[in-house]
């Protein structure tokens, strides 16, 4: 039976290597990093004979065959759950968008929107004009003629409106769109003045009211809820009250006053034609505390002497054309006319309350 070679220890194989031949000898991790250097050589060597797009070709495999894995890993899941999900978090995110506005009351939200399309398409604020004075004589048509010219020296936008049903006077003199309407009884022809408040919508309106009026255009004011309305389509309502200083004009200035407080604006119109003497009539008390109250506007309006007025009548003539119509008038007549015109413009200046 033959002997079995008796093996040596490794580390003792290895001694004997390294006296056998001590210069090529190295130590065992030298040899290891030495053969690892050798085959990255090779490798390099290998790959630098290959062309650049043969190495892009197969870097470009390579990207495709692990994309190609990355979406192996969800083609497992089907596209209509895939849609559900993006659904559900688009939904999530839609209800946090809402959730965002619905503690916002939907009053706020309707007034910022109507806010908006406000300063889109703003209205133009009008006013509608009342001459009022309700006794007879008191120079109502006049001061109605005298703003029609002012607005048409001013070139303002300003349509007369004839409520006076038995005398049309200033609507024959001044036409040009003028239109007529009635405060009446009847509640037939009731409607008739809602015609005012429609023109105002779009253009400020001069309304000439006849005298004992007062109770009707009240009622009207009342039934229609006029002053709520106006204030929700910006309308302003003015009220001119042409007064002679008399205690009875007075009172009933007064009256109008105590009505409608400051809801309405009322300019106290001196007529110097039937008063010259308004400094004791303004010390009154109570005219006094109520002008002071309601910070009530004045304005004087000035003398015309008869003749003047008379001819302009007469002939039914503006004042433009009164101011050159010397045929009966005379040089000095047109004069008058002129200067009272003036002076007249110069109060309406003051008060800034026209069209």
């Amino acid at each position: 039976m033959p002997r079995t070679k008796k093996t040596e220890p490794i580390d003792k194989q290895v001694e004997q290597l390294k006296l056998e031949n001590p210069k090529t000898s190295q130590p065992l991790n030298e040899k290891v990093e030495g053969s690892e250097h050798q085959e990255h050589q090779e490798f390099n060597a290998a790959t630098s004979a290959i062309p650049t797009s043969e190495l892009d070709a197969e870097n470009g495999l390579n990207e495709h065959q692990e994309h190609q894995e990355s979406n192996a890993g969800t083609s497992v899941i089907p596209t209509s759950e895939l849609d559900a999900e993006n659904g559900l978090n688009e939904h999530q995110e839609h209800q946090e968008s809402r959730a965002g506005t619905s503690a916002i009351p939907t009053s706020e939200l309707d007034a910022e929107n109507g806010s908006k399309e406000a300063l889109v398409n703003p209205k133009t604020p009008t006013k509608i004009h009342l001459i009022d004075g309700e006794k007879g004589g008191v120079g109502k048509s006049l001061f109605a003629r005298t703003l029609m010219q002012y607005a048409i020296d001013k070139q303002m936008k300003l349509t007369l409106v004839d409520a006076d049903r038995t005398n049309a006077d200033v609507s024959e003199v001044y036409p040009d769109g003028a239109i007529t309407a009635s405060f009446s009884e009847d509640e037939k022809k009731s409607y008739d003045a809602d015609e005012i408040f429609n023109l105002a919508l779009t253009q400020s309106v001069v309304v000439n009211l006849p005298a004992q009026v007062y109770p009707l255009v009240n009622e009207w004011i009342s039934r229609n809820s006029v002053l709520e309305v106006s204030a929700q389509y910006d309308v302003a309502v003015v009220k001119w009250f042409v007064c002679t200083g008399a205690y009875d004009s007075v009172k009933l200035f007064m009256e109008s006053l105590d009505k409608f407080e400051d809801t309405i604006t009322h300019v106290l119109v001196k007529n110097y034609a039937m008063c010259d003497e308004w400094e004791r009539v303004l010390e009154k008390p109570e005219l006094k505390s109520a002008i002071a109250k309601y910070k009530v506007k004045q304005v004087i309006f000035p003398k015309l002497s008869f003749r003047e007025r008379d001819i302009l009548l007469e002939e039914k003539l503006t004042f433009a054309a009164a101011k050159n119509y010397t045929q009966k008038l005379g040089v000095l007549g047109t004069q008058r006319v002129h200067s009272f015109l003036k002076q007249a413009h110069g109060e309406l200046d003051k008060v800034g309350l026209l069209p």
